[in-house]
């Protein structure tokens, strides 16, 4: 079974859909396990989570100082 790697179809010629699952697959799991491994290294960096009492009050209050939508915002301006 050679389908989409025909030359008719614009491709080099002898590459079969197996071996295009197996290339597609291997890219999946090497996505994964970057990102997995950038994610870590960040959190053990950085830190990504905010503390319980910050997400309960929010990332846009403890963050950014703002408020999220302004039917909630407290007047500031008197």
């Amino acid at each position: 079974m050679r389908y989409f790697g025909q030359e008719s179809l614009g491709g080099m010629g002898g590459v079969s859909i197996l071996g295009q699952t197996i290339g597609t697959v291997a890219a999946i799991v090497i996505a994964l396990v970057s990102g997995f491994i950038v994610y870590k290294t960040l959190d053990a960096l950085f830190g990504i989570r905010l503390e319980a009492d910050e997400e309960m009050k929010g990332s846009d209050l403890t963050i950014h100082k703002l408020e999220s939508s302004p039917e909630d915002a407290t007047s500031r301006f008197g």
